[in-house]
């Protein structure tokens, strides 16, 4: 195959081998090192992305030099900013050429680039960006005007007003850059707090310097299709994922990117197939919800369909898994069998992929290997970057699950079951709350892990455990797969009291006869697993469990989504509108409500605005047996009826007082006092 994006080399090993050489060689680590290396081979291919039919392509030649007019910009437009020593503006961007050109036209100018997290909040961006000691922000145009909004007191400015700066005073060769030395992070927002993380350029020289070890343990990740590698930029660049294994990694190779113009699964498998992408870097959601579609495909098709599949991807298994030959077999019988799935999947040009930022399904983890694609689990965090990912060319070893040993400048320990990271490639230093602190030699990533032969296993979270009574850790990531029932979409466990709860997310069309399946299966299966006779309460929902934008399921935001009310049991549900029903057509016994809620909020001293009609007193607002007298005594001197102290009913709700004492006041002719 012949390659014209390889400079003066004749091999992409050869190629690999010298850049790295030159990386290594360099007499400053900076980012001045960095940009010129990554934009020297100028006529290769930067980006493509699509407009209608047409595909458009911009070199690294082409990049660079609207890198430096941008730049240009930036010291003409933004005085107040690039005059500043030390001086921090925040991207606040989706995925584009425009995004890694204002990044780097920043750090041209001495800025040090803070990548906002588009996933956060905005109350929580803008105090991480307080934090920072960022004023500025270079935002898509669409975003400017909500932004000035919501960042009160920031200096927003819309990046496409940075572009096309050729007419600005002085000239871009004449310009004297003075590159920034850091750019900062901030932790996704599957953290309880938002964590700025910063990082020298030295760090990004070690995350580099091991590329060409690494092709030498696995080949494919240097396969091109028709002499093109091509990764999809689909990850976010302000994620530590994105910006390090699919920008960094790539771009440093003046390799090309593809972006996206949206983000649905038919554009996305359609740009994959037509663009000939040959490496996706993603988060399990990703893979997960591609799976799910496959299957929904396959399913549409028949049950024939279905078993031919499992059929299929089973004896792929059993083929892998034969001593000697297995590996050579199993892909042949793979690229025969699945010919047609891939077809309609990806297609052909795929080459490499990643999962990484969270725990894959199994199930998922194989239907992708066995169909004849290479999907391998990695490991690594905002805090400490990339630290390794399994490269074994044994699809065996691939489906175990395993995220490979730690790369090269980083060692991993396992102390009293959690990982503990050391090594080069980790942050500088973290900001937490407006205070600076240097990261420990050996960082605790809060991760359960374990070492099996040549390989780490990561087994799900630390603060993620369950002690129920009985005493036993139970890792909710290892028996959640095992509560899966039909009509459930996902399963969630969590720390409940003393014990757990289990919570089911199920199609928004299920029938009232399959979500008591899904309960009494769920409570069926937890009698086989180690959260027997643990299980205080099983929560069915159709709402959401991963919040808007996050790429997976946090145990702690859900918790807190179930006690706001933004996840509620399907049952709730219906009560509560059946309860807002029977109140829309008693206008007298809606006043009586908000009377009797009043009484209880005093009771309780909260505002009557927290309770709703359907609100637990006991469950909900922890209502003591006292404040519950009081609440009855209270109803007694202002209408004159004596409600029963004790109760049978399971649940006490302001409406049910509030029946309770309009039915007495129609028996006993009470009148309000």
């Amino acid at each position: 195959m012949k390659y014209n994006n390889l400079g003066d080399a004749r091999t992409i090993d050869e190629y690999v081998k010298k850049k790295v050489s030159a990386l290594e060689n360099a007499e400053k680590k900076d980012f001045k090192t960095l940009f010129e290396l990554m934009f020297r081979e100028r006529e290769n291919v930067f980006c493509e992305r699509c407009k209608g039919f047409k595909v458009i392509k911009t070199t690294y030649g082409e990049a660079r030099d609207h890198i430096f007019l941008i730049a240009n910009a930036i010291k003409h437009k933004m005085p107040g900013l690039t005059q500043k020593e030390g001086a921090v503006c925040g991207i606040y961007m989706e995925n584009s050429i425009l995004f890694i050109e204002v990044f780097w036209a920043l750090i041209l100018c001495g800025v040090k680039p803070l990548l906002m997290n588009l996933l956060l909040d905005k109350k929580s961006l803008k105090q991480a960006a307080v934090f920072a000691g960022c004023g500025d922000i270079i935002c898509d145009g669409s975003k400017a005007g909500e932004l000035e909004k919501d960042f009160g007191g920031f200096s927003v400015t819309a990046a496409e007003a940075l572009g096309g700066f050729e007419n600005a005073p002085g000239t871009v060769s004449g310009l004297d850059f003075d590159f920034a030395e850091e750019i900062i992070f901030m932790t996704s927002g599957t953290t309880e707090n938002v964590k700025l993380c910063c990082y020298t350029a030295d760090r990004f020289f070690h995350q580099i310097a091991y590329s060409y070890k690494i092709i030498k343990k696995n080949g494919l990740l240097k396969k091109h299709c028709s002499g093109e590698l091509k990764q999809l930029a689909f990850l976010p660049f302000y994620h530590i994922f994105g910006f390090v294994a699919v920008y960094l990694w790539f771009a440093f190779f003046s390799r090309t990117f593809v972006f996206l113009n949206d983000l649905s699964p038919e554009t996305l498998t359609n740009t994959v197939r037509r663009r000939h992408v040959t490496h996706i870097f993603a988060v399990p959601l990703f893979w997960n919800k591609v799976y799910e579609g496959a299957m929904k495909k396959v399913s549409a098709m028949g049950p024939e369909t279905v078993k031919r599949l499992e059929k299929g991807l089973n004896i792929a298994e059993k083929i892998y898994k034969l001593p000697l030959l297995g590996n050579a077999l199993g892909k042949a019988f793979s690229k025969a069998a699945f010919k047609q799935v891939r077809r309609k999947l990806f297609g052909g040009s795929i080459s490499f992929m990643i999962s990484g930022g969270g725990l894959i399904k199994e199930d998922v983890l194989k239907f992708f290997n066995l169909i004849g694609y290479r999907l391998v689990n990695g490991f690594g965090m905002t805090e400490v970057s990339i630290t390794s990912v399994e490269l074994s060319n044994s699809v065996k070893r691939v489906l175990t699950g395993s995220v490979g040993m730690p790369l090269d400048k980083v060692s991993y320990k396992i102390e009293n079951g959690e990982l503990f990271v050391k090594g080069l490639v980790m942050a500088s230093y973290i900001v937490e709350n407006g205070v600076r602190k240097k990261l420990p030699e050996w960082f605790g990533t809060k991760d359960l892990a374990e070492k099996r032969g040549k390989g780490f296993y990561i087994l799900g979270r630390a603060d993620d455990l369950i002690v129920p009574e009985s005493g036993e850790n139970i890792n909710p990531d290892i028996v959640e797969p095992a509560l899966f029932v039909p009509g459930a979409l996902e399963i969630c466990v969590l720390r409940y009291g003393s014990g757990a709860a289990v919570v089911a997310k199920v199609p928004d069309n299920i029938s009232d006869n399959d979500i008591a399946s899904v309960r009494a299966g769920i409570s069926a299966n937890a009698l086989k697993t180690p959260l027997r006779g643990s299980v205080a309460k099983i929560i069915v929902t159709k709402d959401s469990l991963i919040p808007e934008g996050d790429f997976k399921v946090s145990r702690k935001k859900l918790i807190k989504k179930i006690e706001s009310g933004a996840v509620r049991d399907v049952d709730d549900v219906k009560t509560a509108k059946a309860n807002e029903a029977a109140l829309s057509t008693d206008s007298a016994a809606d006043g009586l409500l908000s009377e009797i809620i009043t009484i209880i909020a005093n009771a309780k001293n909260i505002a009557p605005e927290s309770l709703r009609p359907d609100t637990d007193l006991f469950g909900d607002t922890g209502m003591s047996s006292l404040d519950f007298l009081e609440v009855i005594s209270e109803i007694y001197q202002k209408y004159g009826v004596a409600l029963p102290v004790e109760t049978d009913a399971e649940v006490i709700t302001p409406l049910l007082i509030c029946n309770a004492v309009d039915e007495l006041l129609k028996q006993e002719g009470g009148e309000r006092l």
